[in-house]
């Protein structure tokens, strides 16, 4: 074997024995004892709004959740995005306030110090349940909640690489990839 095969071997051996690259996993096993203490595991009802918990639903279960509300939006939040799609939660909850829809995050996966720092009047935050769906790979654990909760393939072009999803009446209307940025779809 040549020295550029060995080296291009442990790179990648590195690379994938690792694991603690944000966003590949959920980062539930990465939590302490006291960080755990955070996550609702079985709720029999919707996220409460202004809490430190951290809720588990599966699509089926947040689906029933969505239909308690005559609006709502689901934004899929990554604590390490950049692009132009992912914005602030003070500004998507100033957003729902003023377009009168329920907020609802999304955590892509858990990383609590970013979480932290979110502001108390952020709106009901969960995360996929990884148990339900059987995988600690983030994005198969949110593309299977996405699936389950509108009932259509996470890889259909009219919600792929979307953060926003709305609902009116519990039923999904359209997705977003950008807040503020007009749908054809809006009323």
């Amino acid at each position: 074997m040549s020295y550029k095969h060995f080296t291009i071997l442990v790179l990648c051996s590195f690379f994938l024995a690792s694991c603690y690259i944000k966003g590949l996993t959920n980062g539930y096993k990465r939590l302490i004892d006291s960080e755990k203490g955070l996550i609702v595991f079985k709720s029999q009802s919707c996220p409460a709004a202004n809490t430190d918990s951290i809720y588990l639903f599966n699509g089926l279960e947040f689906k029933k959740c969505v239909k308690e509300y005559r609006k709502a939006v689901l934004y899929i939040w990554d604590p390490n995005c950049s692009s132009k799609s992912c914005i602030s939660l003070p500004a998507c909850e100033l957003y729902c306030n003023k377009n009168g829809y329920e907020l609802f995050v999304l955590l892509e996966y858990l990383d609590l110090p970013k979480q932290r720092q979110l502001p108390k009047s952020a709106k009901s935050i969960i995360i996929s349940d990884f148990r339900y769906y059987k995988t600690n790979n983030a994005d198969k654990c949110s593309n299977r909640f996405i699936e389950d909760l509108i009932s259509k393939s996470a890889k259909d072009t009219s919600v792929q690489y979307k953060r926003f999803l709305f609902f009116e009446e519990g039923v999904f209307v359209y997705a977003k990839e950008r807040l503020f940025q007009p749908s054809i779809l809006e009323k």
